[in-house]
């Protein structure tokens, strides 16, 4: 992550709340999904719990501050709001 990239995030980061994100089976079956479809791409993701993560930012229209490449590639196909 550049360096101006990560000066905007952590500004951001300071100012937006958290909030808690409630997930259901249909956020699991994303996941894997998400898991399955890159794999036959190609695309090794490192740690499944990335693509729970990217499918529960998906389904909730989330932006979520992150700094695993694993993101980096998952976005390539799956647009997340990444800061």
């Amino acid at each position: 992550m550049s360096h101006r990239r990560r000066s905007i995030a952590e500004t951001t980061c300071i100012h937006l709340p958290l909030q808690y994100l409630e997930e259901d089976r249909s956020t699991f079956e994303l996941g894997a999904t998400l898991y399955r479809e890159l794999r036959k791409r190609g695309i090794a993701i490192r740690n499944s719990i990335d693509c729970l993560i990217a499918g529960l930012v998906l389904q909730q229209g989330v932006y979520f501050l992150e700094s695993d490449r694993d993101y980096s590639f998952i976005d390539q196909h799956y647009p997340l709001h990444r800061l």
